[in-house]
């Protein structure tokens, strides 16, 4: 597909007139491309729209979008210049309706008609989104709510070791992670026994994995056993799910991988159900 053909496409799916808003963004715009695409797009989410024709604001899932050739993704402006946590007045095209996403859903940026605009209930909104989200857990420091990801982070106790924790919240921008806190709170509660568990089940299932990376680089390397690969790893991280009792522990590998991630996943129910090497 050319890149004419690309915009033509990009385009259809927006409403062909524009209409003008006030926009306050969030964080963490960024571009990407799919397979043999020539063209970038850049995706900027926010915290809240008005349109100005209506004066109605809406906070519902809407993110900036436009196209954006390599040599454009390459600089620091992307062709708008827009920056996290702003408010802009823009002329835009609302996103068609598709079976899979909402109308409006994204807005195709077309013109920054008007940068650093004041407007008191996007204001609002910034004020409540800068201010920090606490949540309190036994054998935790307190955690706090990553509103741009949806997560509470902080540090915690597992078997007698310090770790970082993450917590689910318990929807898009839901400030409690009642589900995943319960979660954690039964696997703090026996961590031990827990971690017993997932080494012996990370070593079960990767062991053969970590004697043939030790071949490639040393084929003269003593068999490594599964009791000794239990006892090597080590618990950095744990990530707890808001959805059916799910989570994820991260293990140091110990330079059994190289210096990667070992993560087992599991539930509450049906206790670890995977181990694999990430990172």
């Amino acid at each position: 597909m050319s890149e004419q053909q690309e915009r033509a496409a990009f385009q259809s799916r927006f409403a062909p007139e524009s209409k003008e808003v006030l926009v306050l963004t969030q964080e963490h715009g960024g571009s990407g491309r799919a397979g043999k695409d020539t063209l970038w797009q850049m995706n900027f989410p926010l915290l809240g729209v008005i349109d100005l024709k209506s004066g109605a604001l809406s906070t519902e899932p809407c993110c900036l979008c436009w196209q954006l050739t390599d040599a454009e993704c390459k600089t620091d402006e992307r062709i708008f210049d827009l920056h996290d946590l702003s408010i802009y007045h823009l002329r835009v095209h609302e996103s068609l309706p598709t079976p899979y996403l909402a109308q409006r859903e994204y807005l195709w940026v077309t013109e920054v008609l008007a940068r650093d605009c004041q407007e008191t209930r996007l204001n609002e909104l910034l004020i409540a989104y800068k201010t920090p989200v606490i949540l309190e857990a036994a054998d935790c420091a307190p955690l706090t709510l990553n509103k741009s990801l949806d997560l509470f982070y902080g540090e915690g106790r597992w078997a007698g070791r310090d770790c970082s924790i993450h917590l689910e919240a318990d929807a898009p921008k839901a400030q409690t992670a009642d589900n995943a806190l319960h979660t954690l709170q039964i696997l703090l509660a026996d961590s031990a026994s827990w971690d017993q568990k997932a080494r012996q089940f990370a070593a079960n299932e990767l062991v053969e994995n970590a004697n043939d990376w030790q071949d490639d680089e040393d084929e003269c390397a003593p068999e490594i056993t599964a009791d000794e690969f239990a006892s090597r790893i080590s618990i950095s991280e744990i990530s707890v799910s808001a959805e059916d009792d799910e989570f994820e522990l991260y293990y140091d590998d110990d330079d059994l991988f190289w210096g990667h991630v070992i993560l087992v996943s599991g539930n509450l129910t049906d206790g670890f159900s995977d181990a694999t090497i990430a990172g």
